[in-house]
Formats: structure tokens, sequence, C-alpha cells
């Protein structure tokens, strides 16, 4: 295992700092504290064993000015979920960084930046892993001061809180600094996800390691043995810690990472043959051997030593952060760029954009609501189940395109052409546009039996799916700083994507979370678990609406006091900030429906209404909408609890039971209730007279429609009796949108007895009742209004 050789520990790593000293001192102004990081995900007890390892470096003026700068308490309004929500999206500092910013001593403040860079390079999970295991290896080891680690939980839920804190501070900047001080040395140098990633080895070393060696540069030296983990160690030692890093038997002589004093830091530049260079494949990690660290005495005897060992277990994945804005435009270079394929300026990159952006132009018409996302018969067409196409303008892909490539010029007119191809023949080697050609000859063969042609087609379709998945986000250009994790695999849309590229003629099914599930995938690697969040695998039976990382959430179109006519289900919403308890202040990564249950008894069944007319109305009336919060471990819970009294009309009808009726909504339901049904297009009246469709009148029912005196088809759906024979239910839910919401909850789910299903139309706000029947009866099937 990964150990310390050479000698007995030496107890001037317990007195780099005495920190131990100062944090016992400090506690009890700190406890007061305590209460607040708790409910913020982090811990005063993990905070101050982070702090003892973390804490003892002095930070380069230079930078925590600029960390400062970026994070530091701004006059920003905390903005509410919606509308008289109990949660709001706070961004900017909480408890663990304001407390940072209190602290005299510096050290959390150094302990929170050195967070945030580690964070901003690995997975979160991993790191905090690593973090775990290191604490507890010193401990074994005796280390002077060290403590037990306080546990994985809670170093996972301290590194969560510090990233969601500090975000705004972007790490990216020094590593592009790093990238062209390297390049100068190694001219084929490309950021490569070996050199983002710290090995545990090297890790438990350098948290010893580094602080010694700027405590006494003069006697201390730290050595690696290679490039492995070089971005964090540089950005660690040099432009956090202050120290001179050299980077030795670069092809071009070494590089010098200098703040003007003795150089203190070595890594030697083996310059390790990265598999696949050249081949046009996304620089992924390799099998690289991790390298050894080394603290040296002032006559270069290996003092201390820890070297790797594959029996740890630990894992250390990278999971680099990248704003919105240019993300493809790395992504591209990377892949394009490693071994010096292609140069920057080359036409290759503007030829590329314009494919990937005809291919999600293509895409985004060729959608269609997946209505039997609840079941295993997904991706089945039954031939009288309505199925709805996702309008998505083409507005919205050009400008996600625009903000994902910026930097290489997106030529619109290129990608309308690239469009119409993709829409008149399958994306295939063979049919691959001329215009790649002479940078396909560039493409290395290596082992892989896939063409270059064939790479190439699959990094247009993975960055097509990226900028058709962010063209579904409401209000993009707000969003152009969230840090998004640098990757090449995305399930989501996968299979659509690959399968209308191959048939021009070919649409696809998509469901009601996958574009949720595809961006939460973008922000974050730990907030969720999409097996847990999707019906045909999970056995929960609430789930997500609100995933929330690195300051940043994402949630659906449903969220808000909204009528269901107002909602476009296939978009998306992004707020920044984290969802946090206005009441409470506690902080939490996700929300979800929660489970309630009904208390008062429904009736068996709602009677109808049937005739030549009938007027437009609501049987029932909203008298009561009551929210629900609750705070669980990792997450908030909503039960969203309505109660609808019954007209004096209905009442008649429901002799012998209450004069009201309850039911429990949620937004995610809600999202998933919504993607099934249709909504009516917008009629003529709507352009000339408001007063036919906001004060209605006696309307035309015809012999094949009846009207529902409330919002939910018990008859058919429990199979009571006999379908009704009408192909139409006019559900009368007129004005009041909670009942329009409890109906398209009760008419939920699909009937495989072709004779009871309905199809479920809603009318939408600018379609009078006497359009919305007409257009529902010039319809195929049976359907259910809502009006």
């Amino acid at each position: 295992m990964p150990s310390y050789v050479g000698f007995q520990l030496a107890l001037d790593l317990a007195s780099i700092l005495p920190v131990r000293e100062i944090a016992e001192r400090s506690f009890q102004k700190f406890i007061t504290y305590a209460s607040e990081l708790r409910k913020s995900g982090s811990d005063i007890v993990v905070e101050a064993n982070l702090a003892e390892i973390f804490g003892r470096g002095n930070v380069s003026s230079e930078l925590e000015q600029a960390f400062k700068s970026k994070v530091a308490v701004q006059n920003i309004k905390p903005r509410s979920l919606y509308d008289g929500s109990d949660i709001e999206l706070r961004e900017g500092p909480g408890p663990t960084l304001l407390r940072a910013f209190e602290d005299k001593t510096r050290i959390y403040m150094s302990t929170v930046i050195t967070l945030s860079m580690l964070s901003s390079f690995h997975n979160t999970q991993d790191l905090a892993s690593t973090i775990d295991w290191a604490l507890n290896k010193r401990f074994e080891y005796q280390v002077p001061g060290s403590s037990q680690s306080p546990g994985y939980e809670g170093v996972l839920g301290t590194l969560q809180s510090c990233s969601s804190q500090t975000s705004d501070f972007l790490w990216k900047d020094y590593t592009d600094r790093i990238q062209v001080k390297l390049k100068s040395a190694v001219p084929d140098f490309i950021i490569h996800a070996d050199y983002l990633r710290l090995s545990p080895a090297v890790f438990l070393g350098a948290v010893d390691f580094l602080y010694a060696a700027q405590r006494w540069p003069e006697t201390r030296k730290v050595t690696v043995s290679n490039e492995v983990g070089c971005v964090p160690l540089i950005i660690w030692a040099h432009y956090i810690l202050g120290m001179t890093v050299v980077v030795s038997g670069c092809p071009n002589g070494d590089v010098i990472f200098s703040n003007g004093k003795e150089d203190q830091v070595f890594i030697t530049w083996e310059g390790q043959e990265k598999k696949d260079v050249g081949e046009l494949f996304w620089p992924g990690e390799s099998e690289d051997m991790d390298p050894i660290i080394r603290l040296l005495d002032s006559e270069s005897n290996i003092t201390l030593a820890c070297e790797p060992d594959e029996e740890e277990g630990l894992t250390s994945r990278v999971d680099e952060r990248h704003p919105l804005k240019g993300y493809g435009t790395t992504y591209l270079r990377r892949v394009f760029n490693v071994n010096a394929i292609t140069l920057e300026n080359e036409s290759i990159y503007p030829e590329a954009v314009g494919l990937i952006t005809g291919l999600a132009l293509s895409a985004s018409t060729r959608m269609d609501r997946d209505v039997h996302f609840h079941s295993r018969r997904s991706q089945i067409v039954s031939s009288y189940v309505a199925c709805e196409e996702i309008q998505l303008e083409s507005w919205r892909v050009l400008d996600s395109a625009v903000l994902i490539f910026s930097g290489i010029p997106l030529d619109e007119n290129k990608a309308s052409l690239y469009e119409g191809f993709c829409s008149r023949q399958p994306l295939e080697q063979d049919s691959l546009p001329s215009t790649f050609d002479a940078f396909l000859k560039k493409v290395n063969k290596g082992k892989s039996d896939s063409s270059a042609a064939k790479r190439l087609i699959r990094e247009v379709q993975h960055l097509a799916k990226t900028v058709l998945l962010f063209a579904h986000v409401v209000e993009l250009q707000n969003c152009v700083m969230i840090p998004l994790i640098m990757k090449q695999g995305c399930i989501q849309l996968d299979t659509f994507i690959s399968d209308i590229s191959q048939d021009p003629r070919k649409r696809g099914l998509i469901g009601p979370t996958e574009v949720f599930h595809g961006i939460v995938g973008f922000l974050s690697s730990t907030a969720l678990d999409i097996r847990d969040d999707m019906q045909i695998f999970s056995g929960r039976s609430q789930f997500l609406f609100l995933c929330s990382d690195f300051g940043w959430s994402v949630y659906f179109n449903t969220v808000g006091k909204l009528d269901p006519a107002d909602v476009r289900p296939e978009l998306i919403r992004i707020g920044k900030g984290v969802p946090t308890n206005k009441k409470t202040n506690e902080r939490k990564l996700r929300i979800r429906d929660g489970a309630g249950f009904r208390k008062m008894v429904h009736p068996d069944c709602f009677p109808i209404e049937k005739g030549l007319t009938y007027t437009p109305r609501a049987a029932m009336k909203n008298s009561c909408r009551r929210e629900f919060w609750a705070t669980k471990s990792q997450e908030f819970e909503l039960i969203i609890y309505v109660v609808f009294e019954f007209t004096s009309e209905y009442r008649q009808h429901a002799r012998g039971y209450e004069r009201k009726v309850d039911e429990i909504l949620g937004y995610r339901k809600m999202q998933d209730v919504l993607w099934q049904a249709l909504s009516t297009p917008e009629c003529e009246h709507s352009a000339h007279s408001q007063e036919s469709i906001y004060s209605p009148t006696e309307t035309n029912l015809g012999p094949d429609a009846a009207a529902l005196l409330g919002y939910r088809n018990t008859h058919e759906f429990l199979q009571l009796d006999k379908p009704y024979p009408q192909k139409i239910l006019i559900f009368l839910t007129r004005g009041d949108s909670n009942l329009r919401w409890a109906a398209l909850q009760a008419l939920s789910g699909i009937s495989y007895d072709e004779d009871r299903h309905r199809n479920t139309m809603l009318r939408a706000n600018h379609c009078c009742e006497q359009c919305a029947l007409s257009h529902v009866a010039s319809l195929s099937g049976r359907w259910s209004l809502i009006l």
C-alpha cells in the first residue's frame, strides 16, 4: 500500500503551524456556527479536521485576493423558487465560506481554497473517499497531530457545501495558464485527463510534503516521478502556496513556474505515450503508471515517500469543470488537436460546428413525446395512443450552438445546409461531406476497428446531443457560467440521435425526464442516480423535480403555481443558487415529490351530462391549496395538498358524501402527466374576441360527446361497467388550474385495452370550448377533453 518510506516520521510535520492549538482556542467562537454549518450540509467537526490538514499552508496573497473578489458577499437578494415558495435559490457564500472570511488566522480560507480547487478537477465522491482514506492513513502511521477521519459522508457533505459556495471562481483559468507554459516546451501538449487527476498516493504525500516544503524551503524539496496529476499539483504548489515548481525533462527544456525564489517542487516529464493519441478519441484516463512523490532533505536524501499500490481499490475519476460558454470549443480543440492533428485556426473547426448544429437542427424537428415512459413498453407505439410532436424552435438550437461553441464562428447558412443534408440522407462514413476528407487523412488509424469517419461522426453526434439538450433551457443566456463536467459520455438522447442519423425518415421518442437527466448529468456526477429516479428501474413512488450542484440548480418547467396550459413540459429551467428553506436556512441539493394520502372519501363515479348542448363550467371549486415541506437527510420533499368543494349542482348527485374532495399533487408528477396530454391549437376567435373564450355561453355538444361533472373517469378506469359509448368525454374543470392538474393526474396512464383507453386533450388558453371540441372530434380514437 502507499506508505511513508525511509525513516520514522519527523515531528516537524506537526509544527508547520500550531493548527490544533489555534483550532482549540477558536473552537468556542466557532461553536455558534455549528447549527448553520449542519443545515448547509457541512459539519463543524469535519471542517476542523480538514483544517488541520489543509489549513497549514500560507496562501499566495495574489490568489487569495482573486478568490475573495469572486466569491465575496454580494448584495444579491435570494430568489424564490417560485412565487409563494418556502424554498429559495441562494447564491454566493454560505456558512462555510463566511466562516473562512471571518477567520483571522486564515486557516479556514486556506482550507476552502484548496478544497475548491481539488473539487474542480475530481469526481466529488472519489475525492471524498481519497480524503477519508488519507486521513485514516495518517492516523494509522501516527503522524504527529493527526486525527481519524470524520467519515466519508461528513467529508462528502463538506466538499459539496464548499463547491456550491465557491463555484464562481474558475480554476479553468489556471489550467489555461499551465497549458500555455507547458505547450512552449512540449509542442504537442494538450490537456489530458491523466494530467488532471491526483492519484491517492500522490494526494497522501502532498497533504504533508507540500506544506513541509513551504515551511522549510531551504531544507525540504518535493519530487514527483512523472506528469500524472501535474495540473492540480502545479496549481496547489505554485498558484495557491506560492512555491516555485519546475517541470523537468520536457522536449524543449524545463518549464519553471517561479515565485522568484528557490526551486522547491520538481515534476519529471516522462512523456508517457498515450494510447489512441491522434486517433480522434476524447483524451480520457489511461492506465499510465501513477507517480511516486518524495520529500527530500537539503542533501537530496529521500526523507519520506509515497508509492502507488493497486490494492487500495480507490479510484480518482476526473470531473473537470468548464463553463457552458465555450464548452464545445474546448471539447473540439482537445479531440481534433491531440498530437497536433490540426491547428487551432484551421477551417475544420467552423465546418464541424456547422455539421453539429445542422444535425441538432434536424433532430429538433423529429422529436415526439414517449407516452409509454412509465412502463417497460417504452418505445412501442400503439395505434390508438396519440403522440404529441415536440415543437422546439430553431432559434433555441442556434442560440445553444453559438454559446457552446463560443470562439468558433457559426455560419447559420452552412448550418441550414447541413440540416437539409441530415434530413435527406444518413450521416454515415460513405455519405460524410467531402469537406472533411483532408482532415480525416491526418487521423491515425491506431488499433481501433472503427474508421476515422465513424469516429468523427461519433463526436459530432455527442456534441449535437449537447447542443440539443441545452436548447431546451429557458433563458439560456443566464446560464453561460454554469460549471459543467467535461466528458464524452451522455446516455440521454443517445439512441434517438443514432437512429435519426442513420434514417432521415425516422422520428424519435423522448421521455419526460430525458432532457432533465441529461443536463443534470453535465452538472453533477453525485447529486443524481438516474436509475433511482426512473419508474421502470426504481422501487420509489416519488421522484425528483430539482437537482443542484456547484451552486446551480436544474428543475422542471412545471415548478410553480401555474396553469397546465401555460407550461411547455419539454423545456427545462436552470437557476443559480442552492435550494434553501427560507424559514430554517437548511440547504439541500435535491427536491422530490413527497408521499401523501387523501383524507376524504371520494364518490365512486361522477355523473355525465348528455344532449345537444352544454355550458362550459367547473363542477367543483378549489378552496384550499397548501404546500407541506419536509427535510430529509439528503433532500427536501414537497406535498401539494388541494381541496375542491362541490358546487350546488354537483351536490345533488353526491348525496351521502362530504361536500368536498382532496388530492395530492407534486411537480414531478405534473411533469409526467402533462407529458401524456396533447394541447389544442390556438383558434381564430382568440385573435378577434377574448370574450368568446373567457365568457363562455351554451355550446354545442352533439351525440358523440358527453360532459362529466368532475375530474375523474372512475367509471371506465375501474371498469365498473361498460365504457361510455361517446367518443369524447368533456371534463368540467373550466377556469381552475388546480382542478385541471387534478384531472390530468387522474387521467394519466395508458390502458392497453383499446376499448377503454382515452387520449387526453388539454384546452389551451387561446382556444374556445367550441373549437376545442371540434378539434378533438376531427381526430381518431377516444378522447378526454379537459376544459
